[in-house]
């Protein structure tokens, strides 16, 4: 009736005929792939039907554009899921391609009214995640009829609110923020890149163990909303990770250094820069020593139960009964390759050099000759207490260097040229926008657009005309 009454109007056949239009539909799968569920406030609930079939079919069309080979490589899909507005969205990345973000690459699998945490994605994503169990593999038709098979890889990213909801973790705001490893606030940056071995740090044995007993900020009986996904298939948001490095460490270090401009004379800031690469210097030495104490603290470690001990002296609880507050941790004799808690072999004092060269080595007191539990007792206490008084040393003289710089805020003060002309560039020039959200911080866009070659000049200029700076020493050093 609407066709034939548009074409009266208009004189025009604008719409398309109905079995056309059906046809694009059938064409496209729209109707057939997914469940559209009619919600509350004008809202729906969508829920993918077989992921099996679309994917196969999605495949199927991405070969024949020539995205996807015919080849026995192994097919690289992306869990991804983030809450925009008042929505969620959950999807697969299909990893192939110059262009990974292509709709033609991205699957829908549920879109929902809600927040991505854990108790609604644990209740949306039962049907399609149970699908996503049995998903082994993807098939289709190559052009001389020969039906391709290709085993799947599963990833799975997002921000870490994301990664955290899907296994019932805390967040990363938690004392111990990760999802991928143990490793504690305070212990952040005690290792470098590489100096540990993510299969021995976490997997999800251990994440159900956590689980059972509410423990290292993982929620009481939650259990993983994609088991089959391996820990190091986990890829952290990289946008995120640049974000937090360029606020943390440029911008307001830049803050910090108009503050300075406008609050000292050229006599102050020129002690005040002295007195910071000072304390760079002592940083680094303090975290020389972090990496030596957690060399030795925590060789190649990995979480565990107590009776996992194979030490001939385990020790631990002793240890515990008289104070000690850590969490056990376990080692490797690298002498007869014994699996036992640091405390129960860790190192002698004229070991130290070889295990801060090589974190992955340990040896045992048994293998040290060391035998009797009252000289291993002498051996833990001297040698946490001698390491423990270096660290303490070096923190203070820290402080009190960094006690020079009190004054100077981490904030923009009200007024003052260099802050203000600072302000002017990033605000009114760039027209960048600071959320106030989680802290302050520039979106992914804005962060970017900080940092192009002539925005790069534009906030230089601003230090530059400052003259108490002494900005050409400043920017050599």
């Amino acid at each position: 009736m609407l066709k034939a009454a548009m074409k009266a109007y208009s004189k025009f056949d604008t719409l398309a005929p109905l079995e056309k239009v059906r046809k694009a539909g059938d064409d496209v799968g729209v109707v057939k792939e997914y469940v559209i569920e009619r919600k509350e406030n004008n809202t729906a609930e969508i829920t993918i039907t077989n992921v099996q079939n679309s994917l196969n079919k999605r495949c199927q069309n991405l070969y024949n554009s020539g995205v996807i080979d015919n080849s026995n490589k192994p097919l690289n899909l992306t869990i991804l899921g983030d809450k925009g507005g008042k929505s969620t969205k959950i999807a697969i990345a299909i990893g192939e391609g110059e262009n990974t973000n292509s709709p033609d690459n991205l699957l829908l699998l549920k879109f929902y009214q809600g927040d991505d945490k854990y108790a609604e994605l644990r209740e949306k994503m039962e049907v399609v995640g149970e699908q996503l169990c049995r998903l082994k593999s993807i098939s289709y038709t190559d052009k001389y009829g020969k039906i391709i098979e290709k085993e799947i890889v599963f990833f799975l990213t997002g921000d870490m609110m994301f990664l955290c909801a899907c296994f019932g973790h805390t967040g990363p705001s938690s004392t111990y923020p990760c999802v991928i490893c143990y490793y504690s606030k305070s212990t952040n940056g005690l290792l470098k890149m590489g100096d540990w071995d993510i299969n021995e740090v976490f997997n999800m044995k251990n994440y159900d163990k956590d689980s059972q007993k509410g423990m290292l900020n993982v929620k009481e009986g939650c259990k993983p909303i994609f088991p089959f996904i391996k820990i190091q298939n986990i890829i952290p948001p990289s946008l995120h990770i640049i974000m937090g490095i360029s606020d943390e460490f440029i911008y307001r270090n830049l803050v910090k250094l108009a503050s300075i401009a406008d609050s000292f004379t050229p006599e102050e800031v020129d002690y005040l820069m002295k007195s910071m690469k000072r304390s760079s210097v002592i940083n680094k030495t303090v975290e020389s020593i972090r990496n030596t104490w957690n060399s030795i603290y925590t060789s190649k470690v990995f979480r565990t139960s107590i009776d996992k001990c194979e030490a001939n002296l385990c020790i631990f609880k002793e240890l515990l009964s008289n104070g000690y507050n850590n969490s056990p941790h376990m080692c490797k004799c690298s002498s007869c390759g014994l699996d036992l808690h640091v405390e129960c072999g860790i190192i002698k004092d004229s070991q130290k050099a070889m295990i801060a060269a090589n974190s992955q080595s340990a040896v045992c007191y048994k293998c040290s000759g060391v035998t009797k539990v009252s000289d291993i007792r002498k051996i833990v206490e001297s040698h946490y207490s001698e390491l423990s008084n270096l660290h303490q040393e070096q923190l203070a003289y820290v402080e009190k260097l960094k006690s020079s710089l009190a004054s100077v805020t981490s904030d923009l003060p009200p007024s003052g040229p260099c802050a203000t002309a600072f302000e002017d560039v990033l605000y009114k020039d760039l027209k960048l926008i600071r959320k106030s959200c989680r802290g302050g911080c520039f979106n992914g866009n804005d962060t970017y657009k900080m940092y192009r070659p002539e925005n790069i000049k534009k906030i230089i200029k601003v230090f530059e005309n400052t003259p108490n700076l002494h900005f050409p020493q400043f920017k050599k050093r």
